[in-house]
């Protein structure tokens, strides 16, 4: 490899890939291939169109292959600037999609916090009804309880005052009139404890709910159309002279 001014550096090589003591000095047309001395022995002793390597590249710069090569070579750069540019597009936009999906993610966030909030509002409000709701049914039933309870004390206190105080026709009296009063207050408490019920209120939580089953990040990818591309008009050791010349 030698270096043409400061810039550019030839990487031609003089040495053939099979025989590296060999130098490329011939060209085959009908195998349109740069060979060495050793090649044509070897491979190309019956081909009838090698040319000595001065002859075949006489008039290199006005053959087809040359113009078919810069071609070529124009269109891959053409191409290749073309799929960087693609890339860094592609960089630029998917930035600029971040962005945007950050700001939907904060959307969703702000919508999914809006709703918790409304929900915790349904449920205090739905919580406090029921609390009314049944504390309104036990304290109907405390007054149940303290009016039998009150009318209870009573008697047990009056019956008290007659033992002590009263006659025996009085005391009397009073424990047959007890006895019915008494099946009475049996028969309401029967009624209370059989209404009864212990309330309680209960917070169920559904354990599998997922935040991210709500939403998802995910890529879509699709075949870039903006890329020029063509068939390439030479082909690996195609490209020979379009001049025929005698065999050596």
């Amino acid at each position: 490899m030698s270096a043409i001014g400061s810039n550019i550096l030839i990487s031609v090589k003089k040495n053939c890939n099979d025989h590296s003591e060999m130098i490329l000095d011939y060209y085959c047309t009908d195998h349109e291939i740069v060979c060495c001395r050793a090649c044509i022995s070897n491979e190309h002793r019956i081909c009838h169109n090698v040319l000595p390597l001065e002859l075949a590249s006489k008039d290199v710069k006005r053959t087809a292959l040359l113009y078919n090569v810069m071609e070529d070579l124009t269109h891959l750069v053409t191409t290749l600037n073309a799929l960087n540019d693609n890339r860094q597009s592609n960089l630029q936009s998917i930035k600029k999609t971040k962005s945007t999906i950050t700001k939907q993610i904060r959307a969703v966030k702000s919508k999914l916090l809006k709703q918790i909030d409304e929900l915790e509002r349904e449920l205090t409000t739905s919580l406090s009804s029921l609390q009314h709701k049944h504390e309104m049914e036990i304290n109907k039933q405390k007054q149940e309880i303290s009016q039998v309870l009150v009318n209870v004390i009573e008697n047990k206190n009056e019956m008290d005052f007659l033992i002590d105080h009263g006659s025996k026709n009085q005391l009397f009296i009073f424990l047959r009139q007890q006895v019915t009063n008494i099946h009475s207050a049996e028969a309401k408490i029967q009624q209370i404890v059989s209404d009864s019920q212990e309330f309680d209120i209960t917070f169920d939580e559904k354990k599998d709910v997922k935040l991210e089953s709500l939403v998802t990040v995910r890529v879509c990818s699709t075949m870039s159309s903006s890329i020029p591309t063509k068939e390439i008009s030479t082909s690996p050791d195609k490209g020979g002279t379009n001049e025929k010349h005698s065999r050596v």
